[in-house]
């Protein structure tokens, strides 16, 4: 997290200070004249109530700041400054000097009052332990060295340490990471709001792949229901793959074209007030899968499910990984695309892995070592990719000609056929709560709805 991110956190609170009272419901929005019965509309946006809103921001220590009084009392936060103080303060601290600004460059104290000749500064124990070489500069500093994103931060830390002496640099960045695993229940409404919004987008898509001839004519709706539901954007470029394209993970082109029989991968989330969504769906263009793509889909739907079993309290990421790799490898081995399911084979096939946290960021930050617990939100996101070049692309080895051979036959049946399914998943004190849940995501409930809904849609 950078300056800039932390702007952004302080811009949220105040987004969601400024919301009004009542519950998370469904409901019709003004600006939507055509009736559906089929396609979930978004509801609307949530609202809180002031007091638990205000309680809890004294609970979590948000640092909301309305007033200088309120901003002391619930984050300890007393001044504001100009940033064009900046310099002078870093060079006073340099030399241990106190050091504090006129008060025309002080936009927001608590304490305004200058510091008077014989009064404590407040900066004598900093001060005493830079004395000592016990002094610390907490800053938001990745650990890779040149980072583009925080090439900034790295030469500012580079540089203290040669020039001040008594001070060290320590990265701040676990210390929020930690703060963000953990969702409170206003977090959680937003997120589900942003997972609601997304959840429309697919439906509308999933209806207009019936008449569409390119991946970007399906794109569109996706945009256009994010616009039309006040998302601010979307959480990650959105991926509309058909066919083989569907084969690329990070594909978002959406150039290609929309043909029957094909599938198409869909992975698209909405950010709404800071929060994204990261959903993703596979479905048939013309609302039936074969009989080749059910029995991939089927693979990928089981390892979900056995994903979500063992996510629970007390669990890793690693576990729900493990839980939906097994599933895979069995699969692939039944279907005849691996020989060995104790190799890496499986890995050609299915190279990423199942989860990451959920939040500020679509991959948000956090220690995947840490045990889940309530309030964590991460995905739930197997797949299977049969891309048409994976064997020519094998290191040519005698045991890579030997697979070749072997998974030859499978491999000409699947060919091109890509599926992941991907749900947000919300750590209960009983287990685990699909906040995507309202998205068919069952073979038969992708192969009902979507008749359904471009009938209605024709009418």
């Amino acid at each position: 997290m950078r300056l800039t991110k932390a702007k952004s956190l302080l811009l949220l609170v105040s987004g969601l200070l400024l919301s009004s009272t009542g519950p998370l419901v469904a409901g019709e929005h003004p600006s939507e004249t055509a009736k559906s019965s089929v396609i979930r509309m978004a509801p609307p946006a949530p609202v809180f109530d002031e007091r638990a809103r205000l309680a809890e921001l004294a609970n979590r220590r948000t640092g909301h700041m309305y007033s200088a009084e309120e901003a002391s009392q619930v984050s300890g936060i007393r001044e504001i400054w100009e940033a064009s103080e900046f310099e002078p303060f870093l060079r006073a601290l340099r030399n241990r000097q106190p050091y504090r600004p006129k008060a025309d460059k002080i936009l927001m104290s608590a304490k305004p009052a200058p510091i008077e000749s014989g009064a404590s500064s407040g900066f004598e124990k900093l001060f005493a332990a830079a004395g000592e070489n016990d002094a610390y500069i907490y800053l938001l500093v990745p650990g890779m060295a040149d980072s583009l994103e925080f090439r900034q931060e790295q030469r500012f830390a580079s540089e203290w340490s040669k020039s001040a002496s008594g001070y060290s640099i320590k990265n701040a960045s676990p210390i929020f990471a930690e703060m963000r695993l953990r969702k409170s229940p206003l977090e959680i409404a937003l997120l589900q709001h942003a997972i609601d919004i997304s959840t429309e987008a697919h439906e509308r898509a999933w209806v207009a792949a019936g008449e569409a001839k390119w991946e970007y004519e399906v794109d569109a709706q996706v945009a256009y229901t994010f616009k039309l539901r006040n998302a601010d954007h979307w959480g990650y470029p959105s991926i509309v793959g058909c066919g083989t394209n569907a084969t690329t993970l990070h594909y978002e082109e959406s150039q290609g074209r929309v043909t029957p029989g094909e599938l198409v991968l869909m992975d698209v989330g909405a950010e709404y007030d800071h929060y994204s969504a990261d959903v993703t769906r596979t479905f048939p263009v013309n609302g039936k899968f074969s009989a080749a793509q059910a029995e991939i889909y089927q693979i990928v739907y089981d390892a979900q499910e056995a994903a979500a079993k063992v996510a629970r309290p007390g669990a890793r990421v690693s576990d729900v990984d493990r839980a939906a790799t097994e599933v895979i490898k069995d699969g692939l081995l039944k279907l005849g695309l691996i020989t060995d399911r104790n190799s890496k084979e499986y890995r050609v096939w299915f190279m990423h892995g199942t989860s990451h946290w959920l939040g500020m960021n679509v991959h948000d930050v956090g220690d995947y070592g840490t045990k889940l617990e309530p309030g964590m939100v991460f995905t739930n996101e197997p797949g299977i990719y049969v891309r048409p070049d994976a064997l020519d692309n094998l290191p040519k080895t005698p045991e890579n000609d030997k697979f070749i051979v072997a998974v030859r036959p499978a491999f000409e049946k699947y060919k091109g056929i890509g599926v992941r399914i991907e749900d947000d998943m919300l750590i209960t004190p009983g287990g685990v709560k699909w906040l995507t849940e309202a998205l068919p995501r069952r073979l038969s409930e992708i192969e009902e709805f979507i008749p359904r809904a471009r009938e209605e849609a024709a009418r």
